[in-house]
């Protein structure tokens, strides 16, 4: 609980790429071709989510089999409880905006996502457009200087220290 998750980029993980639930935060991290079969990249799975946070994230896939943001389906009948009987976690209740959603392969599937999350209320500045990586065929998540994600305030990732290294100097 009351976390925050920051500045990361989740490449190629298998199944999911974070998985939010209570009043912890994901803001300003990279989330890029999340590994199928599920292929999910915010799985919110428990609530409440009083004070949790989805802000000034890329969500970027390169492939059509991808789900963006994946809810808890309905629980047993009784308000508020997911099958589990955990509060249900939703979108809605998180304070999420200014991300980016976007499919090179399926550019209607960061569309639909961000519609989806529109009409529940959140998202409201968010976009579905390509973030205009660097080189992202190669691995290379940089930002261009035209894009669209820096004018939605996500700041940069330094990612020339990221990932294995060797010992030699």
């Amino acid at each position: 609980m009351d976390t925050l998750f920051t500045g990361n980029l989740l490449y190629k993980c298998k199944s999911q790429g974070m998985t939010l639930k209570l009043n912890n935060s994901f803001e300003n991290n990279i989330v890029a071709d999340v590994i199928a079969p599920r292929g999910v990249y915010l799985k919110i799975i428990e609530g409440p989510m009083t004070g949790a946070s989805n802000k000034r994230n890329i969500f970027y896939s390169s492939l059509a089999d991808c789900t963006f943001i994946s809810e808890p389906g309905a629980g047993s009948g009784r308000v508020g409880e997911d099958r589990r009987g955990r509060v249900a976690a939703r979108m809605k209740d998180i304070e999420s905006d200014h991300n980016i959603y976007y499919c090179k392969a399926d550019p209607r599937l960061g569309e639909e996502t961000l519609a989806r999350l529109q009409r529940s209320g959140v998202d409201t500045h968010s976009l579905a457009v390509d973030p205009l990586f660097v080189d992202p065929d190669r691995g290379d998540f940089r930002l261009r200087t035209n894009s669209p994600a820096l004018k939605l305030g996500i700041v940069p990732i330094d990612l020339s220290t990221v990932g294995l290294r060797s010992d030699k100097k």
